[in-house]
C-alpha cells in the first residue's frame, strides 16, 4: 500500500502499513511529512510479515549540553541495522489489559522510529502494548540494544547561553541557570513538531526532581527565544513532588493562544539527566515535555498545577 493517508498525518490508522518508497532524513519524513506529532506508535498498523527490515531510523530531539556549559536542543537521526530483535518485539501480541490500577505516565514509551528494508522503502508500524495499555517493554529494550550510527544532527536552539550558565551563582545554588528560555516559545513560535495532549512523563524513575522559576521581562516575551530570570528553584520535597506529578498525570491538549508568558517553570532530573517539562505560568499557560526518549509533546497546564509550581 503507498500513498498518504486519508487523514493526511502521513500514516494509515488501520489495514496495513503504508510502505513509502525510499527514505530522505528526519527532517522531511518524520517531523514534517509523517509528523511527531502523527499517531502514537501503538495506533498504527501491524507489521506484516511480506516487509523484511534490514534496518531502522530513530529520529531524536533532546536538550543536551555543550561543552562551554551551555544547553541547546538537538536533533538527531540514528541509524542501526541489528534489527531482528526489535523486529521480533513487534511481532508479539497485546498483553491482557489489567482491571488495576496503572501508574500514569511513568513508562517511557519508544522513540520514533521507522524501519527500512532492503529497496530501502521504509514504513512505520504498530507497537504492542502491555496491561496498561503501554509500548511493550520488550520493544522498549529491543530499541535501546540498537547499535545506533549517527547520520546527522543539528541544534533547533539555544536553551542556555555559555554566559548565563557561567555567572548564575544564586541559581547555581539551587541547580538551576541564571537564565533560561522559554522552549514552549521557541517550539510554538517556530511551528517544530511536538505530540499534542499526551506525553511521557520523564522523571518516572529519578531519585530527585528539580524546579527552576524564571521571570520573562516585556521585552523578552514576543522575542524568537524569550529568556527568562531566576526566581526560585532547588530539588522539590517528596510531598510537592508528589502533588506535582498527580497533577500532570491528565492535561488536555493546549488551546489555541498567542499571549506570551511572564513566567515559566522548569522540572529536571536531580542529576540533571533526561528530559524536562516547561510550564508556562501565565499567558498561554502551556505545558511542554522533553522525555527521555526525545519525544516532544505539548498540553495545557491547570490551575492545580500552577498552583503547586508556584509554592516556594
Amino acid at each position: 500500500m503507498c500513498g498518504p493517508s486519508a487523514d493526511g498525518t502521513g500514516v494509515a490508522r488501520t489495514g496495513t502499513p503504508i510502505v513509502y518508497s525510499s527514505w530522505t532524513d528526519c527532517d522531511t519524513q518524520a517531523w514534517e511529512s509523517t509528523g511527531m506529532s502523527g499517531a502514537s506508535a501503538t495506533a498504527l498498523p501491524r507489521l506484516g510479515e511480506d516487509f523484511v527490515a534490514v534496518a531502522a531510523v530513530l529520529c531524536l530531539m533532546h536538550p543536551e549540553r555543550r561543552p562551554d556549559g551551555g544547553k541547546d536542543l538537538v536533533a538527531i537521526e540514528n541509524r542501526a541495522t541489528d534489527v531482528a530483535g526489535v523486529v521480533a518485539a513487534l511481532h508479539l501480541p497485546d498483553a491482557q489489559r489489567t482491571s488495576g490500577d496503572c501508574l500514569a505516565m511513568a513508562y517511557p514509551g519508544v522513540e520514533w522510529f521507522a524501519l527500512l528494508d532492503a529497496d530501502g522503502r521504509w514504513v512505520r508500524t504498530r507497537v504492542p502494548v502491555d496491561e496498561c495499555g503501554q509500548s511493550r517493554g520488550e520493544v522498549v529494550a529491543a530499541l535501546a540494544a540498537l547499535s545506533l550510527t549517527v547520520v546527522s544532527r543539528r541544534t533547533v536552539g539555544e536553551i542556555e547561553s555559555t554566559s548565563a550558565a557561567a555567572s548564575g551563582r544564586v541559581a547555581a545554588g539551587a541547580g538551576c541557570g541564571q537564565t533560561w528560555a522559554d522552549m514552549v516559545s521557541v517550539v510554538t513560535m517556530a511551528r517544530l513538531p511536538a505530540r499534542r495532549g499526551v506525553f511521557a512523563y520523564p522523571f518516572a524513575t529519578s531519585r530527585e526532581v528539580r524546579r527552576c522559576a524564571y521571570r520573562v521581562p516585556a521585552s523578552e516575551q514576543r522575542s524568537d527565544k524569550p529568556a527568562g530570570t531566576f526566581e526560585f528553584g532547588g530539588i522539590l520535597r517528596p510531598d510537592s513532588r508528589k502533588s506535582i506529578e498527580a497533577a500532570l498525570a491528565h492535561l488536555p491538549p493546549e488551546r489555541a493562544c498567542a499571549t506570551p508568558a511572564g513566567r515559566f517553570a522548569v522540572l529536571q532530573a536531580g542529576d540533571s539527566r533526561g528530559g524536562e517539562v516547561y510550564v508556562e505560568m501565565d499567558g498561554c499557560r502551556r505545558v511542554m515535555v522533553t522525555s527521555i526518549n526525545a519525544r516532544v509533546a505539548i498540553a495545557q497546564a491547570s490551575d492545580t498545577l500552577i498552583e503547586l509550581l508556584a509554592v516556594r
